[in-house]
């Protein structure tokens, strides 16, 4: 008797773990997960990323029904300095129903400092998230390039100074 009282414990601490692993999984882990996916080339834009416009304090929602074309960058970065110059010939490349907002990853004067001596006339934002922003667009070096078509679908990650034949490539990408 005492043998079967022994076992019957047992399935049952078994059954309690397994439940208690269970809950912690699908009530607190996976959501955990689902939010910080990561967005690959061909992948929808599911949840609008927000960004605050510097200057005006207003926050946009990416994609916006629009293409856009980001620029990723960070104001102490020399790769970003040189690759400026791609960043404006691809903005000359892509037609004007394209919204281009370059975005710092960091705030404060420096952004937007670097963004009108080497960026002029492009909107510059942060994410109201980094971190997240970081995370779901796996950005693990700046400057990169991301294109998100009307649809919300990005179609295009570069890392590095833009060439001309990327140039080419994504203005394709966006007609």
């Amino acid at each position: 008797m005492r043998k079967s009282l022994e076992i019957a414990l047992n399935i049952g601490t078994a059954g309690a773990v397994a439940l208690a692993a269970y809950v912690l999984t699908t009530e607190r882990i996976m959501p955990a997960l689902k939010e910080l996916a990561v967005i690959r080339v061909g992948d929808a834009v599911e949840e609008p990323i927000k960004v605050v416009e510097f200057g005006s304090d207003s926050t946009v929602s990416i994609p916006g029904g629009r293409p856009v074309v980001l620029s990723v960058f960070r104001s102490t970065c020399a790769a970003c300095t040189r690759a400026a110059p791609g960043w404006l010939d691809l903005r000359r490349a892509i037609p004007g129903d394209t919204d281009f907002i370059a975005i710092a990853l960091e705030e404060g004067p420096s952004a937007l400092e670097y963004a009108g001596r080497h960026l002029p006339g492009t909107r510059v934002a942060t994410p109201l998230a980094t971190d997240d922003f970081i995370t779901r667009f796996d950005i693990r070096a700046v400057p990169t390039t991301l294109v998100i078509d009307a649809e919300g679908e990005l179609r295009a990650h570069d890392t590095g100074p833009l060439q001309p034949s990327d140039i080419r490539r994504l203005a394709d990408l966006v007609r």
